[in-house]
């Protein structure tokens, strides 16, 4: 006998199962494949989220929506551009003007416009961990806080794994001291061909990707913009936008991290890490840097990169570097770390 799938509105959720009476396919109810529930221009996404199953699909229809949804179970939830750039060639959008706040294992968000709010996706109102985690191919636009926020008291937990970020395309973040993307404390993380466009002149603060605690990540293929062109000023490059990625360790130090092949441009720093912690084997290769004042700072933390107890193993290797002072800020360089 075949497995039975059904799909499911928010409007009609009675299951089709082909012609077959109710009673016969409700024998095999424990066997039935997940779900596929679709939400039109004028349903409730949280509605759809709230009779979903863990492993079901929902699918949002292009239109607008204006609502913030708590997904607190194991969903994948895919809109009119699912599979398509937030930079490529898009068809009418799945338009969000709300937050999604992520609340379980194992949740994809693909294919959607966040336009407007606060923050487009973030972990909940806790330093929670969340595991399996893929963010893709959204539109993020015109947010007054952080893009996408798992960390300082939205999720983004020790014990976070295997976070695939890719595709994302963020642009025109209006608050002050925001950040496009603050990822904490995850193993296993993927932030891939993304486009952050945080230039927006009247924010001031504005800040790239902050990646405190990371372990076994790869970090390649993105482009971000901050905004400034041939700074010469420190204190002012500073206060409008500090560092385009910065690696730290509030929570935990950072090991197997390999920042490659990144364009990034307009800021007082390009790259970053501090010194709270042992770093190991942190790789910098291949990345263009541009319109900065100091390209690469591996140390810019008030404790000493190599202390008691401290680790501090960073190479260096191959990047381009066009700045208005220092292309590799001084630092003191640990055992089997150097600058080639």
């Amino acid at each position: 006998m075949g497995i039975f799938k059904h799909a499911r509105s928010v409007a009609d959720k009675t299951c089709l199962t082909g012609g077959i009476g109710f009673a016969f396919a409700s024998l095999f109810a424990g066997a039935a494949s997940a779900a596929t529930i679709n939400v039109n221009p004028g349903d409730s996404i949280q509605t759809a989220v709230n009779s979903a199953s863990n492993g079901d699909t929902i699918v949002i229809a292009a239109g607008n929506y204006v609502e913030t949804v708590t997904i607190n179970k194991s969903l994948t939830i895919v809109g009119a551009n699912a599979g398509v750039s937030g930079s490529g060639v898009r068809a009418a959008e799945s338009s969000i003007a709300g937050t999604f706040v992520i609340a379980s294992n194992n949740v994809t968000v693909n294919g959607l416009r966040f336009n407007g709010g606060t923050t487009a996706i973030q972990g909940e109102f806790a330093a929670n961990a969340y595991d399996n985690l893929n963010i893709q191919n959204n539109l993020i636009q015109n947010t007054t806080e952080s893009a996408i926020r798992f960390g300082l008291g939205s999720g983004g937990g020790i014990g976070s794994d295997n976070w695939v970020i890719s595709g994302n395309r963020i642009e025109n973040i209006t608050g002050n001291s925001q950040t496009g993307m603050v990822l904490f404390n995850v193993t296993g993380l993927s932030v891939t061909n993304n486009v952050v466009n945080h230039d927006a002149a009247g924010a001031s603060g504005r800040r790239g990707i902050n990646l405190d605690g990371v372990e076994n990540a790869v970090i390649t293929g993105n482009t971000i913009n901050m905004g400034l062109v041939a700074p010469t000023d420190p204190t002012a490059a500073s206060a409008t936008a500090p560092w385009v990625i910065q690696l730290s360790m509030s929570d935990r130090p950072i090991s197997n991290v390999n920042v490659s092949n990144n364009s990034m441009t307009g800021a007082y720093r390009g790259i970053i890490s501090l010194s709270q912690r042992s770093i190991t084997n942190l790789d910098i290769t291949g990345n263009t840097v541009s319109n900065v004042i100091q390209g690469i700072v591996p140390n810019t933390g008030a404790a000493a990169p190599v202390a008691a107890g401290v680790v501090f193993d960073v190479d260096v290797i191959g990047n381009i570097i066009v700045s208005t002072n220092a292309g590799i800020g001084a630092f003191t360089c640990g055992t089997g770390c150097g600058i080639y």
